[in-house]
């Protein structure tokens, strides 16, 4: 052995470069299919790095921020559209929801109120002036998980005005593989 391979240590996982960028990632690509692979490749990280480096700093698994963002552009887009040329399909399918069934019910589980709900309902009866949820934009999700805003009393989900309880970490399901990519919503 030589001295240099004595004084090895392991370097830090820059855990907050690796996070950002596959944030980032996220935030440029959620309208279309998403695989961990793609993030891995985007990130320069094997799969277990990357959700370790996502968990560790935003206290989320990549799969939730990726399911949020979807959400919060689906509800941003519903609020905004017109009924008459709109639908909900079209507008799921834009933000990269595939799975229209689950995506309507995390959608009320979420914001309390059915997608088609919120097409037909006009953009002042919903949200701020009546008190409802609004979603939160893919910043104060982060901020939120970083510790930098204070969240609502309690564990509760990610958005303002939510009631929702959090699951226990041994509730929820596994983490995709690579292979399974990440299509959550």
């Amino acid at each position: 052995m030589t001295d240099a391979s004595l004084n090895w240590t392991p370097q830090a996982l820059p855990f907050d470069g690796v996070a950002k960028r596959a944030r980032a990632f996220i935030d440029g690509h959620f309208r279309e299919p998403v695989r961990m692979e793609d993030l891995c490749r985007a990130t320069g990280v094997g799969v277990r790095t990357l959700q370790r480096c996502f968990r560790q700093c935003f206290g989320m698994t990549v799969t939730s921020y990726l399911k949020a963002v979807r959400l919060d552009a689906a509800f941003r887009d519903l609020i905004a559209a017109h009924p008459s040329r709109d639908t909900v399909t079209k507008i799921a399918l834009r933000n990269g929801c595939r799975h229209l069934g689950r995506f309507s019910s995390e959608f009320r589980e979420r914001f309390r109120q059915l997608p088609r709900e919120t097409l037909k309902s006009e953009p002042s009866a919903f949200g701020q002036l009546r008190g409802g949820p609004q979603p939160a934009s893919p910043s104060q999700l982060m901020q939120r998980a970083a510790g930098s805003v204070e969240p609502p009393a309690g564990p509760t989900a990610v958005f303002e005005g939510s009631t929702r309880e959090l699951r226990s970490h041994a509730d929820r399901p596994a983490p995709a593989t690579a292979q399974q990519g990440i299509e959550a919503a």
